[in-house]
């Protein structure tokens, strides 16, 4: 799945997530819904269809700045 977060979009995360592509515009939001704390790993080794994934492959970021991002992992806990 491909994912843009338009110019000021928010995207409150209420569960883990896994994505092929995600572009970030400027202004926008990632944040866990409820008040959650979310770690975000990109470029994490996944298979195909994106069920199966190991995060201790990516790199964890405390946030995303406007970018492109490839293989990306949000987890809530």
């Amino acid at each position: 799945m491909r994912l843009t977060l338009a110019d000021e979009s928010v995207w409150n995360v209420t569960g883990t997530s896994s994505l092929a592509e995600l572009t970030v515009e400027e202004g926008s939001v990632i944040q866990a819904a409820d008040g959650a704390e979310i770690a975000i790993y990109v470029d994490v080794d996944m298979d195909n269809t994106m069920t199966e994934y190991d995060v201790t492959t990516g790199t964890q970021v405390d946030e995303l700045t406007a970018g492109t991002y490839q293989n990306v992992v949000i987890v809530v806990g």
